[in-house]
């Protein structure tokens, strides 16, 4: 794997995937879809404004050139039985999608269900421990806030709605939940992990960063108690560069080849000590 490393005594960057790195609270020029800016030359559609080329009584406006009874139709040259099709080339391109990031996943990433649980902090350098330690501690750090359920929530973690996706998918959710609530103890002595994801941190473009982390994880302790355990990063934005991983073999990600392998995350525990070996496992215990 590669990416870069960070003294534990300084400030932990926004990682990305090309291996360079932006301050935490840094604003540069990345915007939504290209090079905007904050305040400077950000249109919404450039040129088109009301009363312009594209404004009402222009060329495209009531009454102009455009209407509804000339050239397009729907009995024209797009049709349903010719060149668009739902089945042929569009399906081969998601198999070959799927098949590239499976392939991207296996290269940056170890599986899910073989890798040992605890990280091998044995084997990491000096420099690796400090970055896995900063990251560790930036992360419980930013997170606080979200021990609060309705701040989370406000920021776009939505446990409820999580929630009632878990125990659609999973009935033992919601047994495991009721009998907690019922002063019964777990069956195998864990409580109930919560994964609470924000679509938006998905999608904006960072990486291992630890103000906007792409799920929360939350433990069970009952009655109606959630407490925040952790946070699970994911790489999706990487594909295909490698994801950074600035403690080498502690901040491992991995993959789940029961659900198609083609994802990389990395889990990350709130846990006493800060210890690496446990706050970078493959599951919580």
């Amino acid at each position: 794997m590669s990416g870069i490393s960070n003294a534990s005594n300084a400030a932990v960057p926004t990682y990305r995937c090309d291996g360079s790195a932006q301050p935490a609270d840094g604003a540069g020029e990345k915007g939504q879809g290209g090079k905007t800016h904050h305040g400077g030359k950000k249109h919404h559609g450039g040129t088109k404004g009301h009363g312009g080329k594209n404004g009402h009584g222009g060329k495209n406006g009531h009454g102009g050139k455009k209407d509804h009874g000339g050239k397009k139709d729907h009995g024209g040259k797009k049709d349903h039985g010719g060149k668009k099709d739902h089945g042929g080339k569009k399906g081969q391109l998601r198999g070959k999608v799927a098949a590239a990031r499976k392939a991207w996943a296996t290269k940056y990433g170890v599986n899910r269900e073989t890798m040992p649980d605890l990280a091998p902090v044995s084997s990491a350098s000096a420099a690796q421990k400090s970055a896995a330690t900063a990251l560790l501690t930036a992360t419980e750090s930013a997170t606080a806030k979200y021990t609060n359920i309705s701040t989370a929530e406000t920021a776009g973690y939505d446990l409820p709605k999580s929630l009632a996706k878990a125990e659609r998918k999973h009935p033992r959710v919601a047994k495991a939940i009721a009998a907690i609530d019922a002063g019964q103890k777990s069956q195998n002595g864990r409580m109930p992990m919560l994964h609470v994801a924000n679509p938006a941190n998905r999608e904006d473009g960072k990486v291992l960063d630890p103000a906007a982390p792409e799920t929360l994880m939350y433990e069970y302790t009952g009655p109606h108690t959630w407490k925040l355990i952790g946070v699970m990063y994911t790489a999706k934005e990487c594909f295909p560069k490698a994801p950074p991983d600035p403690g080498g073999p502690i901040t491992r990600w991995h993959y789940h080849p029961n659900s198609g392998g083609r994802g990389l995350m990395m889990h990350v525990f709130f846990v006493p000590g800060n210890d690496l070996a446990r706050a970078y496992a493959a599951k919580m215990s």
